[in-house]
């Protein structure tokens, strides 16, 4: 039994048993397709490939999903602070309250703490973005 044990762990331990590799699908390929949008998402989890992320994200703009297309594109490149704030600022001046981006308000330039203040927002919810963000009130 000690052998069966030590042979797993040492497949276990060894970082190729986790190195996933399979054909990227392209977003060209796609163009509706629920079983090929599913193996692009398949595809992109499992082998974790930035290149696969991004034509998922691609995929879920062609079906109109844009919050889909956002969450791929951000496991493949990261947050878009600079994308991020611009959506906020664009609630912000629209009186929309309530979007997840405000949470990021930490991050964002100054122009983002104007945006607060200088917004159609009604006082105690400036107060409490400005509170979220962690900003101080000017």
């Amino acid at each position: 039994i000690d052998l069966n044990k030590e042979c797993v762990d040492k497949h276990l331990d060894d970082k190729n048993t986790y190195v996933f590799e399979a054909a990227l699908i392209t977003c060209e390929e796609f163009e509706s397709d629920n079983k090929l949008l599913n193996e692009m998402r398949k595809r992109a989890l499992i082998t974790r490939n930035k290149k696969q992320l991004s034509e998922l994200a691609c995929a879920y703009i062609k079906l109109g999903f844009e919050k889909n297309s956002e969450y791929y594109n951000f496991l493949a490149n990261g947050l878009d602070i600079k994308h991020m704030q611009e959506s906020a600022e664009k609630a912000l001046s629209e009186g929309l309250y309530e979007i997840s981006y405000y949470k990021y308000g930490q991050l964002f330039t100054e122009d983002f703490k104007m945006s607060i203040t200088n917004s159609k927002l009604k006082d105690h919810r400036k107060k409490e973005l400005i509170e979220i963000s962690n900003l101080k009130l000017y």
